[in-house]
């Protein structure tokens, strides 16, 4: 609780240095197009931080990177806001009875983002805000489970399910001329840490 608080008076603060610094660096109208690989939590939002905590017990488990896009435009001096789409995959080989079971996951997430701005120099950017969207994930299960086999499934066994997703993030962007590298660090999902390539244009 204490870091998410911390977290926000960052976030608002890079909204008030976004504001003096604008006659600066305005980045209203400008575009910044985002591509980039990134690390979360999805193996334990699926099975818990043990084995078998909310599942049978893993004998595989494994998950890939979050694959990352997003473009954000600068609607004000200092405020961008901007769409992002995150991709991954993960999955689990568990025993049931005599059977093994092959889980495997896929989630995509399509959000808003809404960041506050602010150029530390001519190169160097900072920026926190939100993405707020919706994550659409799939379980699918081979072999099909029977009506007794004990497997928990998460979600629903073979169908689509959508949750809401709320991140709280802050990230830094460097330019070289129109090209930069960027990461970002954040609380929620789809991703806890995030790097890559920006454009801006």
């Amino acid at each position: 609780m204490k870091f998410r608080i911390t977290t926000l008076f960052i976030v608002l603060s890079l909204a008030a240095f976004g504001q003096r610094d604008a006659s600066n660096n305005n980045i209203k109208g400008k575009v910044f197009i985002s591509g980039g690989i990134g690390a979360s939590t999805i193996l334990w939002n699926i099975y818990g931080l043990e084995n078998g905590q909310t599942q049978n017990d893993g004998i595989i488990k494994a998950q890939s990177i979050v694959y990352n896009g997003a473009i954000d435009y600068g609607f004000f001096n200092f405020i961008t806001i901007g769409a992002g789409v995150a991709y991954q995959t993960a999955n689990g080989v568990f025993e049931s009875g005599n059977t093994k079971y092959t889980e495997s996951f896929s989630r995509w997430n399509i959000a808003l983002r809404f960041l506050g701005n602010t150029y530390l120099s001519n190169h160097f950017q900072l920026y926190g805000g939100y993405r707020i969207g919706i994550s659409y994930w799939t379980d699918i299960i081979t072999p099909v489970p029977g009506p007794t086999s004990s497997g928990a499934l998460i979600l629903n066994d073979n169908h689509v399910t959508k949750y809401p997703s709320l991140q709280l993030l802050i990230g830094a962007r460097y330019f070289i001329s129109n090209i930069g590298l960027h990461a970002e660090f954040a609380l929620g999902t789809p991703y806890f840490a995030e790097g890559g390539l920006t454009i801006r244009i």
